[in-house]
């Protein structure tokens, strides 16, 4: 039972703590570890089996619109992006309503490690991975 703010009670649905909601997302992102490449990746799923998913993963541009959807899969794993920040649209069927999708939304970063200054045999320069 819950009390609301004139005092009133109403019975509620019972809750159990610790559940997984059914449409749970995981969105997750390994970041660039050597500057100017595109290695990193994102990995974007359902914890659950859910109807009609779809994936879609969209970049955006430096003045804040997007570009996408960018390589789109259904399993959810985007490799070899550059690094910058993207939109992870994430969508199923709603059961028992036809055709209508409900869709989840996730901003996440791919970070790329600033490149470094060293001296190499007199060169003084910028160095990247592997040199």
């Amino acid at each position: 039972m819950i009390r609301d703010q004139d005092d009133r009670f109403a019975v509620t649905n019972e809750v159990e703590i610790g559940q997984t909601a059914k449409y749970a997302v995981s969105v997750t992102a390994t970041n660039i570890d050597c500057a100017y490449q595109s290695s990193g990746s994102i990995e974007a799923k359902f914890l659950s089996t859910v109807p009609g998913q779809k994936i879609e993963l969209y970049k955006y541009n430096t003045n804040g619109s997007m570009q996408g959807p960018i390589r789109p899969n259904q399993s959810g794993v985007f490799e070899s992006l550059s690094a910058g920040k993207y939109k992870v649209k994430m969508s199923y069927l709603l059961s028992g309503v036809g055709q209508i999708r409900c869709e989840i939304e996730r901003d996440v970063e791919v970070t790329s490690p600033a490149p470094y200054r060293g001296i190499d045999r007199g060169y003084i320069g910028q160095y990247m991975c592997g040199e």
